[in-house]
């Protein structure tokens, strides 16, 4: 996992409504609500930012992806209709729905190669676009 996916991680932890059930154990208290005594009792909606800091958010993402199976990336030439191409031939007919049967290149340049070189007619309709499956 990068450092900037971890930071997304993180910061969207820390934006997250607390759902409605939320009781925490380990001796925290919660009191969902407040002003009981009053005509027009309220609600806390805490958010992770009440639960963790950010450091504390970090950690824990930190220690949820240690481990994980990282995927495999790859480079597709697609169109803009989402057809992908599977190399069986070079023209509009070589092209399938399913990126999962598309022929992946481990670099851009690659890809960039075949679409000006191999299919350099239908050039101005293609793009190389990173795309990514989890092992």
């Amino acid at each position: 996992m990068t450092e900037d996916q971890i930071k997304y991680m993180v910061d969207r932890f820390l934006g997250w409504r607390l759902p409605e059930n939320f009781r925490p154990d380990a001796g925290i208290s919660f009191k969902p609500t407040f002003n009981d005594h009053m005509p027009t009792p309220m609600k806390h909606n805490p958010s992770g930012t009440n639960l963790f800091d950010a450091e504390q958010a970090d950690a824990m993402v930190r220690y949820m992806a240690d481990g994980l199976k990282t995927g495999e990336t790859g480079w597709l030439i697609e169109t803009g209709d989402h057809l992908y191409w599977n190399g069986k031939k070079a023209g509009p007919d070589g092209f399938t729905n399913d990126p999962n049967d598309a022929v992946r290149f481990s670099r851009f340049e690659d890809s960039e190669r075949v679409i000006h070189w191999l299919m350099q007619e239908y050039s101005i309709f293609l793009v190389s676009r990173e795309h990514s499956w989890i092992t």
